[in-house]
């Protein structure tokens, strides 16, 4: 259509298709091979307790994966409109 249209060059327009037509076949290929060496690649290191435990009941909260930037913002809205949440992050300060 862009090409059609004299939006870009036709060689760029046949180079886009091809691309897009090799990844979406791709796709489900690597997305089989994926979940066949999953089980390969998984390490058979015991699991933390800390991370299989589970909230206890009656606790009405949200929870905040990532608190960089955005998350920050998230949790200040829901402070805002005083909802309970637990934030998390990766790189938390000790």
């Amino acid at each position: 259509m862009a090409a059609a249209a004299a939006l870009i060059e036709p060689r760029l327009a046949s180079f886009t298709l091809a691309v897009t037509s090799v990844t979406m076949a791709l796709t489900p290929l690597l997305s089989f091979a994926g979940r066949r060496f999953a089980s390969r690649l998984r390490s058979n290191r015991p699991v933390d307790t800390e991370l299989t435990a589970r909230p206890s009941g009656g606790q009405s909260h949200a929870i905040v994966v990532g608190y960089g930037r955005v998350g920050k913002v998230v949790c200040a809205l829901l402070k805002e409109h005083g909802i309970r949440y637990i934030a998390a992050d990766l790189d938390a300060p000790p």
